[in-house]
């Protein structure tokens, strides 16, 4: 079963203290991947450790989403 390996964003926000807005800033500019079922974002296992990264430089480094694209990319 694939939702297993799902996690909800509001967990994942609620987990890392940060922002549903930032979340959705990050999948607008295509640095993670966003999968809806039914009305619920969630977000893949695999993009944790990226997501932690991106949450050091952003929050810690104070590398703006920009920055963090150019890393990722």
């Amino acid at each position: 079963m694939i939702e297993k390996h799902l996690i909800a964003t509001q967990v994942l926000c609620s987990h890392y203290d940060i922002e549903i807005s930032f979340v959705d800033s990050l999948y607008n500019m295509g640095l993670i991947q966003i999968e809806m079922i039914e009305q619920d974002q969630f977000i893949h296992q695999d993009q944790i450790s990226d997501i932690e990264k991106i949450i050091r430089l952003y929050y810690e480094l104070n590398v703006n989403l920009e920055g963090i694209d150019v890393v990722f990319n």
